[in-house]
């Protein structure tokens, strides 16, 4: 009898021993949104794919005892990895319609793998549907021909389609949408935060005009930043070509700009100009390559200011150089060329 409990101890062990070399225990955060009765009171569970395709099993994302899945909330479960799994690449997850509140809307789910070190996330953004299975890859990107789940991509879209509809109120007008969802509008919370800043911004406003009436130049703003509101990182970078370059297409208006096929005729920019910029090819190589790029604000012409001040209604030339950089090399204030409106162009340093 002593010798079957030494050898069925000794199995124990030998499994457990087998068992850390093979599996990993996966931490996995789920975080539920912070919208109108995103909560959620149903059963959900979890599969996580790695790159060969290899699943886990079956993971309840429910603790006993525990109201999980709340409004705003990240909630923490431990999960076995299983034999050989490696990286979660993929996440597949579903829900029941258990409980009086089971809508759910699910903000994301991240996976930390402590042996390796990496963290894993996978967005969701989205309202998960009772009986519906879900696939999201690892950041989930990718253009909708290449994704490989069509028939859930076309089911979301008819969706989001039924429920975004537009209206336009006046001909040539924008449209606005007919109905803004319930969860997208602001809350009781949000707009008691508002009412209750509003004095300090009309403090703050007042503040401002005390500081400098009329921003004459770069000086005047940052005594703004500085004094109130305290100065963002990049103001350091405001008069880098390169930094006015990325602002084309990560700023405010990133679709502004376009493919420059051809020079406008209001546009006073001549090969000579602008050559000097081109790393050794000519302004037709340049604009035949697909190197220059425009923005034409034609749109601001003629527009009325305030206090009789002018605006302007400027074109600008960039030239993507071979370090993948934007860098303006011309501008012009105003739409029409002339002695009055000279074109700029970059300082040449040797």
């Amino acid at each position: 009898m002593f010798k079957s409990l030494a050898l069925s101890l000794m199995g124990r062990i030998w499994s457990h021993l087998r068992h850390d070399q093979t599996d990993r225990e996966l931490i996995i955060h789920v975080t539920t949104g912070d919208r109108k009765r995103a909560g959620t009171d149903a059963n959900v569970w979890l599969i996580l794919y790695d790159e060969n395709e290899q699943a886990t099993d079956s993971i309840k994302l429910n603790r006993t005892l525990k109201n999980d899945h709340e409004r705003g909330a990240t909630c923490t479960f431990f999960a076995c990895s299983g034999n050989g799994f490696g990286h979660p690449i993929k996440a597949e997850f579903w829900r029941d319609s258990f409980g009086l509140g089971h809508n759910w809307f699910l903000e994301r789910i991240e996976v930390e793998d402590k042996i390796h070190g990496s963290q894993h996330i996978f967005p969701v953004h989205r309202w998960v549907r009772p009986e519906r299975h879900y696939i999201i890859y690892e950041y989930d990107c990718c253009l909708p021909q290449e994704d490989e789940h069509q028939e859930q991509r076309r089911t979301e879209l008819k969706e989001y389609r039924r429920l975004y509809q537009y209206d336009q109120h006046f001909e040539d007008g924008p449209v606005q949408i007919k109905q803004l969802p319930e969860d997208e509008q602001f809350t009781d919370d949000y707009k008691w935060d508002i009412v209750k800043c509003k004095g300090r911004f009309l403090l703050d406003t007042k503040l401002i005009r005390w500081t400098t009436d009329k921003w004459e130049s770069i000086c005047d703003l940052k005594k703004v930043y500085k004094f109130n509101l305290g100065e963002p990182a990049c103001l350091e970078y405001w008069n880098e070509d390169r930094w006015f370059g990325l602002q084309r297409v990560q700023g405010v208006n990133p679709v502004l700009i376009r493919l420059c096929t051809q020079i406008p005729d209001h546009f006073g920019v001549t090969s000579d100009m602008v050559e000097p910029f081109l790393e050794d090819i000519s302004l037709e190589q340049a604009i035949e390559s697909k190197k220059i790029f425009i923005v034409d604000l034609e749109i601001l012409k003629g527009i009325e200011c305030k206090d009789n001040r002018v605006l302007c209604s400027p074109l600008a030339l960039f030239y993507l150089n071979k370090h993948k950089e934007l860098m303006p090399i011309a501008i012009q204030l105003f739409q029409e060329k002339g002695h009055d409106n000279p074109t700029i162009v970059k300082e040449w340093d040797d």
